[in-house]
């Protein structure tokens, strides 16, 4: 949507914009006027697969609407939460990653919180032993597998 005026052209929306900025480029320079619409608080919630809080976790925007143009990134507070005043509308894209956790992507379209799970690593310990002298192996290799 656009809309003329004496100062050049306004646009309502970050598509139609850049639409105009492809159509301008060839033409005669002409002043844009762009205006943004007041953002919305989005609240997240990282825990893991035991519905614990994971304090630190690394939050970074991927993407919205399929766009890598917005930046934002934080880091969960001691309840693992983050907030994002002014987020836009549309589809946002975490990244989500913490130190002993995979990390894992969400998309998100509407809402204004949401609750997000991050998997902790699992761990071996242990010692291994011969099954007949009970003394250490110092040399071997555990292989990853299902029973």
């Amino acid at each position: 949507e656009k809309a003329l005026s004496r100062e050049g052209i306004a646009y309502s929306s970050f598509e139609s914009a850049q639409e105009a900025l492809s159509a301008l480029s060839d033409g005669p320079p002409q002043v844009l006027n762009f205006e943004l619409s007041t953002g919305r608080t989005f609240t997240g919630t990282v825990f893991d697969q035991n519905q614990q809080p994971v304090i630190g976790a690394k939050v970074r925007l991927d993407s919205w609407n399929d766009s890598r143009l917005l930046k934002f990134e934080t880091e969960t507070d001691d309840s693992g939460k983050f907030v994002w005043t002014n987020a836009p509308d549309g589809q946002l894209r975490f990244y989500l990653s913490a130190t002993n956790y995979s990390s894992t992507t969400y998309s998100i379209s509407g809402s204004s919180q949401h609750r997000f799970t991050l998997r902790r690593f699992s761990s071996v310990r242990g010692t291994v032993v011969d099954a007949e002298t009970k003394k250490p192996i110092s040399d071997f290799s555990v292989f990853r597998g299902r029973a």
